[in-house]
C-alpha cells in the first residue's frame, strides 16, 4: 500500500487518534479489503484512507469529485444556506464567500473557501479575532475554547478553519458562520 499520512481528529468519535493517508487503491492488496468504502473504487485511483485508533474504524473515501466546481458549490450553498451567497475568485483555488451576516458593528463576516491539496476548507483568515479587536477574559477564553471544541472548528494561530468532509459544503459553511457569530456574542458578554 503506497501511503502518505498525516494526523487529524476522527470525524466519527472526535478523538485526535486518527491518521489520514492518501493511497493508490489496489483491489488485489489485502490491506484494502478491510476498508468500508463510500463508493465504487477503481484500481490505480488515489483515495483517502482513514483509521481511528480509538474507535478502530477504518474507511476509504474517494478523492474529491472532479465534477465539483466553484459554480456547483455556489449553487448548492444558495439552495441550502441562503439564496444570496456568492463566491468570488481571489487567487488560485481561493474564493471569497459573501454571506448575508454581519457583526454588531456592521462589518461583514469574512469567509474564504480554499482548496488545500485535495481538500476544501472554509477559513476566516484570522479576520474574526482581529475584528473583535480585544483580548478575551479568562472566562471568555474558556467559553471560546468550549465553543471551538463542540463545533470542531480549528483555531490555527487566530485563523478559524473548518474542513469540508464528504462534500458537505453547506454544513461546513453553516458551522463556521455559527461559530463566528457565537464568538461575537461571547466577546460582548
Amino acid at each position: 500500500m503506497n501511503k502518505f499520512c498525516e494526523d487529524r481528529p476522527c470525524s466519527k468519535c472526535g478523538q485526535s487518534d486518527i491518521y489520514t493517508c492518501w493511497a493508490i487503491y489496489d483491489a488485489t492488496d489485502p490491506e484494502f479489503r478491510v476498508l468500508r468504502n463510500r463508493g465504487e473504487l477503481i484500481t490505480g485511483q488515489e483515495i483517502m484512507v482513514r483509521h481511528c485508533r480509538t474507535c478502530t474504524i477504518e474507511w476509504a473515501e474517494e478523492p474529491l469529485d472532479a465534477n465539483i466546481t466553484p459554480i456547483s458549490i455556489e449553487q448548492g450553498l444558495r439552495r441550502t444556506v441562503d439564496p444570496t451567497v456568492r463566491l468570488r475568485e481571489e487567487g488560485k483555488d481561493r474564493y471569497r464567500v459573501f454571506v448575508p451576516y454581519i457583526f454588531g458593528d456592521g462589518d461583514h463576516l469574512v469567509i474564504f473557501l480554499k482548496r488545500v491539496d485535495a481538500s476544501w476548507i472554509f477559513s476566516d483568515e484570522g479576520h474574526t479575532l482581529m475584528s473583535l479587536g480585544r483580548s478575551f477574559s479568562a472566562l471568555q477564553q474558556n467559553r471560546v475554547g468550549r465553543l471551538l471544541t463542540v463545533s470542531k472548528v480549528e483555531d490555527k494561530n487566530g485563523e478559524l478553519i473548518f474542513l469540508v468532509t464528504e462534500n458537505q459544503f453547506d454544513y461546513a459553511l453553516k458551522t463556521l458562520i455559527n461559530t463566528i457569530t457565537s464568538m461575537e456574542c461571547i466577546a460582548t458578554l
